[in-house]
Parts: C-alpha cells; sequence; structure tokens
C-alpha cells in the first residue's frame, strides 16, 4: 500500500495564512495535522507549523474520487494533533483499488 506522501495528488506545498509557501519537507519536519475540510470537489487540509496554520487542498481527480476524498478525511480526522510525518506516512488504498485502509 502507498503512504499518502506518495500519491502524486498529496500536496507539495502548503500556504499560510500570509499567502506565503511552505514545503512539503518542512511540514513534514514540524507540522501538527489539525483539520480536514471538505469543499465541492476538493479536501483542504489545515496543519500548524511553528504556530502558524498553513493549507493545502486536495482536487477529486479520476485517480481520487469524491468518496475517496469523503473516506480520506474520515481517515484523517481520526489522527488530528499527530505529527505530520506520521500523518503523511499512513498506508491508505481507496475502495476503488479493490484494497483496504490501515
Amino acid at each position: 500500500m502507498p503512504r499518502l506522501r506518495d500519491n502524486p495528488w498529496w500536496p507539495t506545498v502548503w500556504v499560510r495564512q500570509t499567502g506565503r509557501s511552505v514545503n512539503a519537507e518542512r511540514i513534514l519536519k514540524a507540522g501538527v495535522f489539525r483539520n480536514s475540510r471538505r469543499l465541492k470537489n476538493s479536501l483542504v487540509l489545515e496543519v500548524e507549523h511553528r504556530g502558524k496554520l498553513c493549507t493545502a487542498t486536495i482536487e477529486a481527480s479520476p485517480n481520487l474520487t469524491e468518496e475517496d476524498l469523503i473516506l480520506l478525511r474520515h481517515i484523517l480526522l481520526q489522527h488530528h494533533g499527530e505529527e505530520m510525518r506520521i500523518v503523511a506516512d499512513l498506508n491508505i488504498d481507496f475502495p476503488n483499488t479493490d484494497a483496504s485502509c490501515s
């Protein structure tokens, strides 16, 4: 099973509320998962990085359906407050690939 961060749709750039970008490596090293919000055709991830809120958006695509986004949000919300290096290393296969999550 692929780790979340190994998927092509996993964010590589995060944006602070100030508009400055933070690369994924910095988020992995010092980020803490805070929330996941569902929008039409997307999922907005919220991470606290060095006391500042950062967001990234995952868009629905042929490789990641609306149903996948709903499942991903449900799984991510169970990891509220965990370090992003742990969250990004979660192994998940979505139902449309005939696999399960762990």
